[in-house]
């Protein structure tokens, strides 16, 4: 699963988080690693199979038998 988007901030030297280091090459190991334990997160959370991901319990229940 892609993100949307995608935004790396260096918190140390830009607490306001205006300039995203995403497409900065000089960061690219780094967004590397984050994206990898991103996915394993991810993984962890919704589990390894086809997602089912209802937004609203009706999309599941649309009888109202919940």
């Amino acid at each position: 699963e892609k993100p949307i988007y995608e935004e790396l901030y260096n918190l140390k030297n830009d607490s306001a988080e205006l300039n995203n280091l995403v497409n900065k090459p000089e960061h690219f190991k780094i967004l590397t690693k984050l994206r990898k334990q991103w996915k394993i997160k991810i993984n962890e959370a919704r589990g390894y199979g086809n997602a089912e991901v209802y937004p609203y319990t009706n999309d599941l229940y649309p009888q109202g038998l919940h």
